[in-house]
């Protein structure tokens, strides 16, 4: 498929199993709704580690990986989630494109045992689309806590299909999948024509008629059926995949224009065929759910209550920015503790090296490089950046895991909403504060492709955690003086506040947007409440320091390597009497003066576009002028060189609010489509920030 994206396996699962997905003798595709599960069965088959959360949207493209059967090699396709195979987004589109046209062995279609009712709508149609299917339905653990009993066996009778029951989280419950999966590979059913159960002859026979029609053409192993169906509902979603499928040779269009033509009764209208279409698969899930499903709703009840707190018009927004708050509290209450411990390792660390080099005989001006240019800044970056992240990731994390941050969309749809977009921008939103890039990555779940390109354009305006580090540490070190809980509790209502501010820029940012660059129709979406989890503790703990701490800061440390090296070069080398980098910043230092900064803080911005993370060191870096510390500590350093409350309050706003990094735009680029919009995302936020440093500076001049 063009748009399949192959999952890269990881060196443990290369080692184990020796495999390549072109070596498997079966391909199983895993599929459903979002938020059912799909990913945790995929890593648990494969023993990847592809990241899921609870929140719908997680997979946005085709995953791949294998795992070694009794019988055999299989390679497992996790299915981006949809709620419908009907045309949605264009995850939802790639997804349906492979059940109904890919080429696979077994379609595994995984369903939430919480909410099976809304499940059963996707089952019956991937059920019609799937060549040979099994249903999983998962999360039966939590289904039992809420008093739910789904009656398998009652499912697999009026389904037709075989289904399995089990929790993603029992060993023994994805052995007995897996053995399932073998049989079901093996034992290939026949494409067997379920759409005559239960549509009336009124929607089946033009289906019928035109299925033959495709049959004579030469159309063969596909669902013929399921496919005329939503070609007579008028999806042009299907001539594409169809025309992919079975090559240039047939024009679908011409084709299904003329057999409407000659076939149709007058006046036939695909939209009212569609709603019929829609309302008998409803209907027959309905009928299915009560006929297999008994429940006690005690989970439905306790959901209900906790969502009238928060989403409520009243409560939502305060209990919203206060869990925010506390997030931020808890890091910075934190980061000072495990920064003091990292800093006094890594100096012991320096000191070593340098002793070795000394004691080895290294010119003085190559020890100077390596211990004040490289292995200063880099252990900067690790002071600066790793304390907050090791505390943050975790706790935004659980968030994720709890169910909470749909619920933060849902809060902010209605503002979002009088913007032109919706409220999935806010899962997004809170991707950023983890890391810009994957935030942008993280678009691919808003429908719309207008939004989703405003979402991501505008993504830059959330500060991500390198930008939140040296935040932290400058109103640590200026705006907030003392210590204690105090102290912190302050530091709290300004970052809150930087939140804010970038909230609202996001807010009016995509108004303008909608309004000018991508003016059209508002388009629809679906956002799911999933259930409320008790995160499990040691999946976030690994996930936050593997799958987010530890891949920000590797990124940082290898930007932050070759930028103390420049930062060195650029002191160090002179032109004249005078330093390059001095040059640098006595050009830059008006414009920065202006802003209520410095041209030293202006060039280290500039510097810091492959990883904004480094922004601090840089500045330290370029205050020491020839590139060598001084033995202060870092906010005497600062006070030196004219620092005041001013001057760290524009800093902290600057940050905030300036061109993302090179990963993000280059992200945006392959989002979008486009360099322009990568144009746009750098300009907008350091418009923004620019503007208000040159207010702040003029309020402080006014005053004082």
């Amino acid at each position: 498929m063009k748009r399949e994206n192959f999952f890269k396996l990881s060196q443990k699962s290369l080692l184990e199993k020796n495999l390549k997905t072109e070596e498997c003798e079966y391909t199983v595709a895993l599929a459903g709704s979002p938020n059912v599960g799909k990913s945790t069965i995929f890593n648990s088959l494969t023993g990847l580690r592809h990241h899921t959360g609870n929140w719908s949207g997680k997979t946005v493209s085709l995953e791949r990986g294998v795992f070694r059967g009794k019988k055999g090699n299989y390679s497992i396709v996790d299915l981006p989630g949809t709620y419908s195979l009907f045309s949605g987004s264009c995850e939802q589109d790639l997804a349906r494109d492979y059940i109904c046209f890919g080429k696979y062995d077994l379609l595994v279609v995984v369903l939430d045992g919480t909410n099976l009712e809304r499940n059963l709508i996707l089952a019956l149609q991937m059920i019609e689309a799937g060549k040979n299917v099994m249903l999983c339905v998962n999360i039966m653990d939590e289904a039992k806590k809420k008093g739910i009993e789904v009656d398998i066996n009652r499912l697999r009778e009026m389904l037709k299909v075989k289904v399995v029951g089990m929790s993603s989280r029992d060993k023994k419950a994805l052995g007995e999948l897996q053995d399932e999966i073998e049989k079901g590979c093996l034992n290939k059913r026949k494409n067997d024509d379920k759409a005559k159960d239960y549509y009336d002859e009124s929607i089946i026979s033009p289906a019928k008629a035109l299925a033959s029609h495709l049959e004579r053409q030469g159309i063969e192993d596909l669902p013929l059926e399921f496919i005329a169906m939503r070609l007579l509902c008028g999806e042009k979603g299907f001539e594409r995949g169809l025309l992919e499928r079975i090559g240039e040779e047939f024009d679908v269009e011409k084709e299904l224009r003329e057999w409407k033509a000659n076939n149709l009764a007058e006046g036939f209208d695909p939209i009212e065929y569609h709603d019929r279409v829609i309302k008998v698969i409803v209907s027959r899930a309905g009928d299915v759910f009560e006929s297999c499903v008994k429940r006690a709703n005690r989970g439905r009840s306790r959901d209900l209550a906790i969502d009238k707190v928060l989403t409520s018009a009243i409560y939502g927004f305060p209990v919203m920015l206060l869990l925010v708050a506390v997030v931020f509290f808890i890091t910075l209450q934190g980061a000072n503790y495990v920064s003091d411990a990292i800093s006094f390792l890594l100096d012991g660390v320096v000191f070593l090296v340098e002793d070795l080099l000394v004691a080895i005989n290294t010119p003085e001006i190559l020890c100077d490089f390596f211990i004040n240019g490289v292995l200063g800044t880099l252990s900067t970056v690790v002071c600066v950046m790793l304390p907050p992240m090791a505390i943050f990731f975790p706790l935004f994390t659980l968030l994720e895991d709890s169910g909470y941050l749909p619920r933060v969309a849902y809060n902010l749809d209605k503002p979002f909403k009088k913007c032109n977009t919706c409220g999935k921008q806010a899962l997004s939103m809170c991707m950023g504060l983890g890391c810009n890039a994957a935030g942008v990555i993280g678009c691919r779940i808003i429908e719309g492709k207008k939004e989703r390109v405003i979402a991501a354009v505008t993504n830059s305006f959330m500060p991500c955690n390198g930008k939140l580090a040296s935040m932290v540490t400058v109103v640590g070190l200026f705006i907030v003086s003392g210590d204690g809980a105090f102290s912190n509790i302050v530091s709290v209502a300004i970052l809150l506040g930087v939140v804010i501010i970038g909230t609202l820029a996001t807010f009016v940012s995509s108004y303008l947007l909608s309004k000018t660059l991508l003016r059209s129709e508002r388009s629809s979406f679906v956002l799911e409440l999933p259930p409320y989890r008790r995160p499990q503790i040691i999946r976030v703990l690994v996930r936050s320091v593997f799958d987010k701490t530890l891949n920000v800061l590797s990124r940082a440390v290898m930007v932050a390597i070759p930028a103390g090296a420049l930062i060195w070069i650029l002191g160090n080398f002179k032109v004249g009497d005078t330093a390059l980098l001095v040059y640098l910043c006595r050009a830059l230092d008006s414009i920065g003066r202006v802003m209520g900064l410095d041209g030293v803080i202006l060039a280290a911005f500039l510097l810091s576009f492959p990883a904004n993370e480094i922004v601090l060191p840089l500045v330290i870096m370029g205050y020491t002028s020839s590139g060598v510390g001084v033995d202060v500590g870092m906010r005497e350093l600062f006070v030196l060189r004219g620092w005041d409350v001013k001057m760290a309050l524009c800093f902290v706003i600057l940050c905030a609010f300036h061109m993302p990094c090179s990963t993000t735009l280059i992200s945006i680029k392959k989002e979008t489509g486009s360099i322009w919009w990568s144009v746009v995302a750098a300009i907008l936020p350091s418009f923004v920030g620019v503007i208000l440093c040159v207010l702040i500076n003029a309020i402080f001049c006014i005053i004082l």
